[in-house]
């Protein structure tokens, strides 16, 4: 079989294999190339600026049995979309976010969903969401666990709990609305807190030398920017893990690979609750209130550890990279031989 994946950004070369910088890419993109490939299929892959000049690229196109548009959501993706239907192509979008309302994304983002032959998402809040506004099913394949497994470990020594963000600048809104309870309960129980992202948007820097300045009693912060080569050593250097979330619906589809990636390096996560950590409940905290989590962690150490083991098993069990492969595998076997469900 014929395939090509069209993606919004290339891959790199990372010790000895191919990797991206960016997560969606890693976790939704390069597990299926590989495991396609390893079975004997004809796979090539496009990035957003090659699509530029669309003749060009008809000229040059290698006809492929399924095309795979993962988190392309501009509206220059749709004469590619096109012309590889009228060639036969079974194409398959792959979404990730909800962009229905996003003034940048949201006339490709909805072109592109009434388009596609078939759609794929990564959480079943998502898929609730496309069924909802499009009528379209969507089948879900969650994003698999990445990180190598490490022990529970839980506050040994250290006169601060030691906090740790990690995550997609898109995201830091919500720890920035969460900073003012963090000083507020460090006056009581000192903590520190190491942010962990790659971003020159926004001024994280600034943001810790400002904190740090006036309340670094409370709570003392760094900025460690994001690399493939260091991106587990983070949890090292932690306690417990908080990820905070916002309330609008954007929010609500995300996937909880953060959770899911923290709880395999080990660590405790303090989080909102957002559908997709529901399951991940019985080995977190999940509340409105950050804070009220890292109280109780502090006071529960000994359930901190049972429910990381636990959540361990679960993640190993439910997340592993070789069973969401198999689902992709399946998706595009059958996308190919047109057996995927269409609007209803």
């Amino acid at each position: 079989m014929r395939l090509c994946w069209l993606l919004g950004r290339g891959f790199e070369q990372g010790h000895g294999e191919l990797t991206s910088t960016r997560a969606s890419v890693r976790y939704r993109v390069l597990p299926a190339i590989r495991g396609m490939v390893k079975d004997g299929h004809d796979v090539t892959a496009l990035v957003q600026s090659q699509i530029g000049d669309v003749e060009a690229l008809k000229q040059n196109w290698k006809p492929c049995d399924v095309l795979i548009v993962s988190k392309v959501y501009y509206d220059r993706v749709m004469p590619v979309v096109r012309f590889a239907q009228a060639q036969g192509t079974r194409i398959i979008g792959d979404f990730c976010d909800d962009h229905f309302e996003t003034p940048l994304y949201q006339e490709g983002f909805h072109g592109l969903l009434h388009a596609v032959d078939y759609v794929v998402c990564s959480t079943q809040a998502m898929s609730e969401c496309i069924r909802r506004r499009t009528g379209r099913c969507a089948t879900v394949i969650h994003d698999p666990f990445e990180a190598p497994a490490a022990p529970p470990a839980f506050r040994e020594t250290g006169d601060r709990v030691r906090l740790l963000w990690f995550g997609h600048a898109a995201n830091i809104a919500a720890l920035v609305a969460l900073l003012p309870r963090l000083v507020e309960f460090g006056q009581r129980v000192p903590l520190s807190l190491e942010i962990v992202t790659n971003t020159d948007e926004v001024d994280v820097a600034g943001v810790c030398e400002k904190i740090n300045h006036s309340f670094r009693h409370a709570l003392q912060m760094t900025y460690s920017k994001w690399s493939l080569a260091t991106q587990w050593e983070p949890f090292s250097r932690c306690d417990l893990v908080v990820i905070p979330s916002m309330g609008d619906s954007r929010w609500q589809v995300k996937s909880p690979n953060r959770a899911v990636e923290s709880l395999r390096c080990g660590r405790f996560v303090v989080s909102n609750p957002i559908p997709s950590y529901a399951p991940l409940a019985p080995f977190s905290w999940q509340g409105e209130n950050i804070v009220e989590g890292i109280e109780w962690a502090i006071a529960h150490p000994r359930h901190v550890l049972e429910r990381i083991r636990g959540g361990q098993e679960f993640v190993a069990r439910e997340f592993e990279p070789a069973q969401i492969v198999e689902q992709w595998k399946s998706c595009i076997i059958a996308a190919a031989e047109g057996r995927l469900r269409l609007a209803e």
